[in-house]
């Protein structure tokens, strides 16, 4: 059951409770923060974005985050969490997703209810076909290991199933690169091959948590995104890659 009192909400999933916040009015954009962070990390993001464009912004704590309960160390209910968000929410929706939200995102929409209301998804430096060893190196410079490693295992487990939920979603896509990335210039061109309409952005100084490093870049994209997307015209898919800066 999802309650909304006045900007707050709460999803009582059995297992798990799932809080959040609501900014403004529709249409809605959904924002999912990476592993280790919480929906706080939106603020100055929205403050920027809603400056540009009056959309209505979403943000919640991932199960086991913040003030949601719940173990955050797997990786399905996590996407189960959102799925059922997005079902409750019942309105069009762009998934915004930083890391393991973007993964999050990307899982979500396997489900068909939930990939025809989704108009689109940005994916904020992460790629769904990941690779093990990039991953292992990263999380081993992150200070992420041993903590992150069963949820880790999961999603390489069901990697290439998200790939191939992202590869047939039938909106749009977008992803949003850091300079000092988590990602590589090969894991970009894989998308693009299979998916000639992403929209690409790349952020300067910045590393991996874009919204921490750089919330106005990334607001400046999120807005230039909401536009183009929610301005019925432009809902026809055109390749286009992007530069923002700070």
């Amino acid at each position: 059951m999802l309650t909304v009192d006045r900007q707050r909400f709460r999803l009582d999933r059995g297992d798990a409770v799932i809080m959040g916040d609501i900014h403004r009015p529709p249409p809605v954009m959904v924002l999912l923060h990476a592993g280790g962070e919480n929906r706080q990390v939106w603020e100055p993001v929205v403050a920027e974005l809603q400056r540009r464009f009056p959309i209505e912004c979403l943000t919640i704590d991932q199960r086991g985050h913040g003030e949601s309960s719940g173990d955050r160390n797997r990786f399905a209910p996590i996407v189960e969490d959102l799925t059922d968000v997005l079902r409750a929410l019942s309105r069009p929706a762009i998934l915004v997703g930083c890391s393991l939200g973007g993964l999050a995102a990307v899982g979500a929409v396997a489900d068909p209810s939930v990939a025809q209301s989704t108009l689109g998804i940005v994916l904020v430096d992460v790629v769904a076909d990941l690779r093990p060893e990039p991953v292992w190196v990263f999380l081993e410079q992150a200070g992420l290991l041993p903590g992150a490693e069963e949820i880790a295992r999961e999603i390489l487990g069901v990697a290439g199933d998200l790939h191939d939920t992202l590869v047939a979603f039938p909106g749009q896509i977008a992803l949003v690169k850091a300079e000092t990335s988590a990602i590589s210039v090969d894991d970009v061109e894989r998308l693009a091959d299979e998916r000639p309409d992403t929209e690409v952005f790349d952020v300067a100084d910045t590393g991996h948590l874009i919204a921490h490093e750089q919330p106005h870049a990334l607001a400046s994209v999120l807005a230039t995104l909401a536009a183009a997307w929610l301005n019925p015209p432009n809902h026809g898919r055109s390749p286009a890659e992007s530069s923002a800066q700070s």
